[in-house]
């Protein structure tokens, strides 16, 4: 139970979440388009520079005027309230630093992958750095770079698949099929986590993953169907159910 000692946190947690909130709707607008951070936001529409106390603020471009997306209220509505929630349950200053810093990452991934269908070299580059330091103190070094490279290759392995698997059914149809299940940021990304998670860690995340991915896609399906708007090979993110089986496992941990 919460005593009136912790609600004293809430004076410290509830901006400093709300500013990673922010953040993460910063790196979320800005890397796709840029392939890099950028000092100040940037209006999707226009393309214009925000100063960051409009942009936090939620105010319309004042060039265009155009509305602020509804993702970037989600965000700052969400995350505060998942990160708070996390610094309450583990209970210990550093390891919600820890748990801040791979959900803020996390979170940046899965909002480009949504909306783009994009995971970005740099930033693949940015959590091989960041998790195998994570890792190492988390499972030590061997399972850390035996996570990684399970990831990568597991994943590697299902991507020239899909690869295969689109040639075949190119050749069948008589017509060339661009869409692919799987795209390397995906493998990229499997040994990002891996590095995380280690082994055999990530061995349930991709489990999960692709479990959590065709249901979706089956359901998904189904409902295009009933619409009678159904495509084939209507591509899907992945990166998604990848990174909500890494938290998934990650909750695991704390919890043994």
């Amino acid at each position: 139970m919460i005593n009136s000692i912790s609600y004293l946190h809430l004076v410290w947690l509830i901006p400093v979440t709300y500013i990673i909130a922010v953040f993460i709707n910063h790196s979320a607008d800005v890397l796709p388009e840029f392939r890099t951070l950028r000092t100040k936001p940037v209006c999707l529409k226009c393309k214009q520079t925000f100063d960051f106390f409009n942009y936090s603020t939620f105010k319309q471009c004042h060039h265009c005027n155009t509305k602020r997306p509804l993702r970037q209220t989600v965000v700052v509505v969400l995350m505060p309230l998942f990160l708070i929630s996390s610094f309450y349950y583990l209970g210990n200053v550093f390891q919600w630093i820890v748990a801040a810093i791979i959900l803020t990452y996390l979170a940046i991934l899965f909002l480009i992958d949504l909306e783009h269908r994009l995971i970005l070299h740099p930033t693949s580059i940015v959590g091989a750095i960041l998790f195998i330091f994570i890792g190492v103190f988390r499972n030590g070094i061997l399972k850390t770079l035996l996570g990684g490279l399970s990831g990568f290759v597991i994943m590697f392995l299902l991507y020239l698949f899909g690869i295969l698997f689109n040639r075949w059914m190119s050749k069948r149809k008589g017509e060339i099929i661009d869409e692919a299940a799987l795209g390397y940021g995906d493998v990229n990304l499997s040994g990002v986590l891996g590095l995380l998670l280690g082994w055999p860690g990530i061995g349930l995340c991709l489990f999960f993953a692709i479990i959590g991915g065709g249901v979706f896609s089956g359901l998904w399906l189904l409902f295009m169907l009933i619409r009678k708007k159904y495509e084939a090979f209507t591509p899907i993110p992945y990166a998604p159910f990848l990174i909500i089986s890494a938290i998934f496992i990650l909750f695991l941990s704390t919890t043994n």
